[in-house]
């Protein structure tokens, strides 16, 4: 597996929970977005097999996982490697909680989503609005909208279905986690 080319103190340091003003919409994912790690992925890890943000990739270098094994885990294992890795404590939740942070302590929720019988993902994380937000792919925007066009409020009405001519995914809810950072 290819190193990481940032230390994870400096990689939880850079955790910012941006609502606009993203970045590198070209070189991230909704996997980053809902971390909210603004970090070209370039500069995290050299192009390779592994592409930081997908899913584990982050963890399993700390915790020496080949990159075949981390894709025998589960979505759920894969984000807690991440997770663990990083310092985040993650507990299951409610899509209605409202997480509250101060300058020692973000505190946010992240739905995470699963295309069916496949380890495609998707992740949303909750804007200080109480509604939905999510980067659309590894070249898409910023969204506070659904599939349908509908603004993000309730995930069980919400649909992400996408249309990529020769195949249509569909994502569904598989957990909401609030996820906690000390500085």
């Amino acid at each position: 597996m290819s190193e990481l080319l940032m230390s994870y103190k400096d990689l939880r340091n850079s955790i910012e929970l941006k609502e606009s003003g993203w970045n590198n919409l070209r070189s991230t994912n909704c996997y980053a977005f809902a971390l909210g790690l603004d970090i070209p992925s370039g500069k995290l890890m050299p192009f390779g097999l592994e592409y930081p943000y997908n899913v584990g990739v982050i963890g399993g270098q700390k915790y020496e996982l080949d990159y075949f094994d981390l894709l025998g885990l589960s979505l759920e294992e894969r984000l807690q490697i991440d997770l663990d890795a990083l310092g985040i404590k993650y507990e299951e939740s409610s899509q209605y909680d409202i997480p509250v942070s101060d300058e020692h302590n973000l505190n946010w929720l992240i739905a995470m989503y699963k295309q069916k019988d496949s380890s495609d993902f998707h992740f949303l994380r909750k804007s200080s609005s109480n509604y939905w937000l999510h980067k659309i792919g590894t070249h898409g925007s910023i969204s506070n909208r659904d599939s349908k066009n509908y603004l993000i409020t309730d995930l069980d009405k919400s649909t992400f279905v996408y249309d990529f001519g020769d195949e249509v995914i569909n994502y569904n809810l598989e957990k909401v986690y609030k996820l906690s950072l000390h500085r």
